[in-house]
């Protein structure tokens, strides 16, 4: 068994897809309607993330997911990358165990983590 996607419902479909390719460089893989569904499939380096708009359920990312989270080489680097691109952290990074933890929000409030682990 192996880790598959993380599914995210947004509120905002044209934002939302800016926000993951723009400022975390995903890629747009497929896009296909479901019934009242579109779903938009990323490559998200090597994971899957699977955006999810229905126009009749407007409460976006607010569901069961906690946070998602993306391993970085240089957590300082993709932070001022952030900034530059207007996204501020949620508190500043923590220490962990084995290296460095920053929060971020997406467009529909779903909190993104980077880690930054010691090699």
């Amino acid at each position: 068994m192996r880790f598959e996607l993380v599914g995210i419902n947004v509120s905002n479909l044209e934002k939302s897809k800016d926000f993951y390719t723009r400022v975390l460089g995903c890629k747009i893989t497929a896009e296909r309607v479901v019934n009242d569904n579109t779903l938009v499939f990323m490559d998200a380096h090597g994971t899957v993330l699977e955006l999810l708009y229905n126009p009749t359920n407007q409460d976006g990312g607010r569901g069961p997911i906690n946070h998602i989270a993306f391993r970085v080489a240089d957590l300082d680097q993709e932070i001022a990358d952030l900034n530059s691109k207007g996204i501020s952290l949620t508190y500043p990074p923590l220490a962990i165990e084995n290296g460095r933890i920053a929060f971020f929000k997406g467009p529909d409030g779903e909190n993104i983590e980077y880690i930054q682990l010691k090699e």
